[in-house]
Protein backbone atom coordinates (compact mmCIF):
# COMPACT_ATOMS: atom_id res chain seq x y z
CA UNK A 1 0.00 0.00 0.00
CA UNK A 2 2.65 2.19 0.72
CA UNK A 3 4.38 1.74 -2.40
CA UNK A 4 1.23 2.11 -4.51
CA UNK A 5 0.67 5.71 -2.53
CA UNK A 6 3.89 6.52 -3.49
CA UNK A 7 3.38 6.01 -7.13
CA UNK A 8 0.25 7.66 -6.98
CA UNK A 9 1.44 10.95 -4.99
CA UNK A 10 5.13 10.98 -7.08
CA UNK A 11 2.58 10.54 -10.50
CA UNK A 12 0.18 13.38 -9.18
CA UNK A 13 3.57 15.89 -8.96
CA UNK A 14 4.68 15.39 -12.48
CA UNK A 15 1.61 15.52 -14.62
CA UNK A 16 1.60 18.77 -16.46
CA UNK A 17 -0.02 20.10 -19.31
CA UNK A 18 2.52 21.61 -21.75
CA UNK A 19 1.21 25.16 -20.91
CA UNK A 20 2.80 24.96 -16.97
CA UNK A 21 0.86 24.18 -13.93
CA UNK A 22 -2.94 22.81 -14.25
CA UNK A 23 -5.25 25.08 -12.75
CA UNK A 24 -6.58 23.91 -9.55
CA UNK A 25 -10.34 23.29 -9.34
CA UNK A 26 -12.44 25.25 -7.59
CA UNK A 27 -13.53 25.14 -3.99
CA UNK A 28 -16.83 26.82 -2.59
CA UNK A 29 -17.59 25.97 0.60
CA UNK A 30 -20.60 25.08 1.67
CA UNK A 31 -23.51 26.60 4.58
CA UNK A 32 -23.43 23.71 6.26
CA UNK A 33 -20.74 21.12 8.42
CA UNK A 34 -19.58 17.79 7.53
CA UNK A 35 -21.59 16.16 10.12
CA UNK A 36 -24.70 17.20 7.84
CA UNK A 37 -23.68 15.44 5.32
CA UNK A 38 -25.52 12.23 5.86
CA UNK A 39 -28.91 13.79 6.20
CA UNK A 40 -27.91 16.24 2.80
CA UNK A 41 -26.35 13.83 0.43
CA UNK A 42 -27.87 10.13 1.21
CA UNK A 43 -26.75 8.49 -1.92
CA UNK A 44 -23.41 10.32 -1.81
CA UNK A 45 -22.86 8.83 2.26
CA UNK A 46 -24.09 5.60 1.21
CA UNK A 47 -21.31 5.17 -1.17
CA UNK A 48 -18.98 6.51 1.04
CA UNK A 49 -19.87 4.08 3.74
CA UNK A 50 -19.63 1.26 1.31
CA UNK A 51 -16.41 1.68 0.06
CA UNK A 52 -14.89 2.00 3.28
CA UNK A 53 -12.36 -0.56 4.09
CA UNK A 54 -12.88 -2.74 7.38
CA UNK A 55 -10.54 -0.88 9.18
CA UNK A 56 -12.16 2.39 8.62
CA UNK A 57 -15.64 1.02 8.95
CA UNK A 58 -14.45 0.06 12.55
CA UNK A 59 -13.43 3.77 13.94
CA UNK A 60 -16.77 5.21 15.18
CA UNK A 61 -15.15 8.84 14.19
CA UNK A 62 -15.03 8.38 10.32
CA UNK A 63 -18.00 5.47 10.25
CA UNK A 64 -20.45 7.82 11.97
CA UNK A 65 -19.84 11.50 11.41
CA UNK A 66 -22.77 12.64 12.74
CA UNK A 67 -21.86 11.67 16.55
CA UNK A 68 -18.20 11.47 17.04
CA UNK A 69 -16.27 13.41 14.49
CA UNK A 70 -14.90 16.98 14.90
CA UNK A 71 -15.75 18.24 11.65
CA UNK A 72 -15.05 21.13 9.33
CA UNK A 73 -17.62 22.77 6.33
CA UNK A 74 -18.96 20.39 3.54
CA UNK A 75 -17.33 21.68 0.08
CA UNK A 76 -18.43 21.66 -3.36
CA UNK A 77 -15.77 21.09 -6.58
CA UNK A 78 -15.62 20.24 -9.71
CA UNK A 79 -13.37 17.37 -10.51
CA UNK A 80 -13.91 14.56 -13.17
CA UNK A 81 -16.11 17.02 -15.31
CA UNK A 82 -18.36 16.25 -12.26
CA UNK A 83 -19.75 18.21 -9.16
CA UNK A 84 -18.12 16.19 -6.16
CA UNK A 85 -19.26 17.28 -2.28
CA UNK A 86 -16.38 16.57 -0.09
CA UNK A 87 -15.02 17.40 3.53
CA UNK A 88 -13.04 16.58 6.42
CA UNK A 89 -13.20 14.88 9.96
CA UNK A 90 -10.68 14.31 12.43
CA UNK A 91 -10.92 12.71 15.66
CA UNK A 92 -12.16 14.59 19.00
CA UNK A 93 -9.17 15.64 21.41
CA UNK A 94 -6.70 14.82 18.68
CA UNK A 95 -7.52 16.23 15.47
CA UNK A 96 -3.79 17.26 14.73
CA UNK A 97 -2.88 13.48 14.30
CA UNK A 98 -5.78 12.01 12.93
CA UNK A 99 -7.57 13.56 9.75
CA UNK A 100 -10.41 11.70 7.10
CA UNK A 101 -10.80 14.13 3.90
CA UNK A 102 -13.45 12.61 1.45
CA UNK A 103 -15.03 13.83 -2.10
CA UNK A 104 -18.00 12.02 -3.33
CA UNK A 105 -19.38 12.56 -6.54
CA UNK A 106 -23.28 14.13 -6.70
CA UNK A 107 -25.25 10.67 -7.20
CA UNK A 108 -22.93 8.47 -5.39
CA UNK A 109 -20.95 7.03 -8.48
CA UNK A 110 -17.05 8.07 -7.59
CA UNK A 111 -16.13 7.80 -3.79
CA UNK A 112 -12.19 8.98 -2.81
CA UNK A 113 -10.84 9.23 0.64
CA UNK A 114 -7.70 9.62 2.57
CA UNK A 115 -7.20 8.98 6.01
CA UNK A 116 -3.99 10.60 7.55
CA UNK A 117 -2.85 9.62 10.58
CA UNK A 118 0.72 10.47 12.54
CA UNK A 119 0.25 8.31 15.44
CA UNK A 120 -2.10 4.61 15.18
CA UNK A 121 -5.63 4.90 15.59
CA UNK A 122 -6.99 3.28 18.82
CA UNK A 123 -10.23 1.51 18.38
CA UNK A 124 -12.48 3.91 20.38
CA UNK A 125 -11.86 8.12 20.15
CA UNK A 126 -11.26 8.08 24.15
CA UNK A 127 -9.13 4.89 24.70
CA UNK A 128 -5.80 6.94 24.08
CA UNK A 129 -4.03 3.79 25.52
CA UNK A 130 -5.48 1.03 23.86
CA UNK A 131 -2.90 -0.98 21.40
CA UNK A 132 -2.17 0.11 18.40
CA UNK A 133 -4.56 -0.16 15.49
CA UNK A 134 -3.99 -1.59 12.62
CA UNK A 135 -4.69 1.53 9.65
CA UNK A 136 -1.77 2.63 8.67
CA UNK A 137 -0.14 6.50 8.32
CA UNK A 138 -1.88 7.27 5.20
CA UNK A 139 -4.99 4.87 3.98
CA UNK A 140 -6.24 5.59 0.50
CA UNK A 141 -9.87 4.91 -0.53
CA UNK A 142 -10.84 4.89 -4.38
CA UNK A 143 -8.05 5.79 -6.89
CA UNK A 144 -7.88 9.20 -6.89
CA UNK A 145 -6.45 11.02 -9.77
CA UNK A 146 -3.99 14.14 -9.37
CA UNK A 147 -6.71 16.46 -9.03
CA UNK A 148 -8.59 14.61 -6.70
CA UNK A 149 -5.75 13.70 -4.58
CA UNK A 150 -4.69 17.43 -4.63
CA UNK A 151 -8.59 18.70 -3.28
CA UNK A 152 -7.98 15.40 -0.76
CA UNK A 153 -4.99 16.77 0.46
CA UNK A 154 -6.22 20.90 0.81
CA UNK A 155 -9.00 19.23 2.78
CA UNK A 156 -6.77 17.30 5.20
CA UNK A 157 -4.59 20.19 6.03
Amino acid sequence: MRYALTAVLLAATMIVPAGGQPAPPTITEMDYNVFEFPAKHRAGWKALRRSLPSSLKSVPWIYDLKRKATTGRVVKVMVRGRVHYGGMACKPLDCADNVFAFLVAEDGSNVVALMRATRPVAASPYDYYAPPGTIPRIQVVGQPNAEELAVLNALAM
